[in-house]
């Protein structure tokens, strides 16, 4: 009897003993941080790959805004550049109070005279005559506010 007794403590001592190491691992290394860990990491990895694409097309981007051909075309949209030789006008509509005829953009005439002279070898007028000729002038830049109109700013709140 006594050695079914010490058989039954060396179980038992067993069982307790494998339940505290396993209460011990699950709780030094919680399964749910790993798992969660797991997905973080590919939650991670899918936002590096968005971002290699994203880094990739401006890649692309500035190697266009880097040619000459992409320089001249944005300075002659945004700023009203152009080129020595070539007059840039701008078409007005007509003065009749009534009409609602939206305003025709500026055109750049290469070689154009602005008076319409003939061109002698054709007979043939070199450029439209002008309506209203505009100097190319670039856009002022828009000056920052100083650090003590965006201090003031910032304090409003105390007015």
């Amino acid at each position: 009897m006594e050695q079914k007794r010490s058989k039954r403590r060396g179980w038992l001592g067993l069982l307790v003993t494998l339940l505290a190491i396993g209460a011990f691992v699950g709780l030094e290394f919680p399964f749910s941080a790993l798992i969660s860990q797991n997905a973080s990491i590919k939650e991670t990895q899918a936002q590096i790959a968005n971002l290699s694409q994203e880094n990739a097309a401006m890649s692309s981007e500035i190697n266009k805004l880097n040619s000459p051909s992409e320089i001249e075309h944005i300075a002659r949209r945004d700023f009203g550049l152009v080129k020595p030789g070539e007059t840039a006008y701008s078409i007005l509509p007509s003065s009749d109070a009534g009409s609602r005829v939206p305003p025709i953009p500026s055109h750049i005439v290469p070689g154009g005279s602005p008076s319409g002279e003939q061109d002698g070898a054709l007979g043939t007028p070199s450029a439209p005559a002008p309506i209203n000729p505009v100097k190319a002038a670039p856009k002022p830049a828009k000056s920052s506010p100083g650090f003590v109109d965006r201090l003031l700013n910032r304090l409003e709140f105390w007015k």
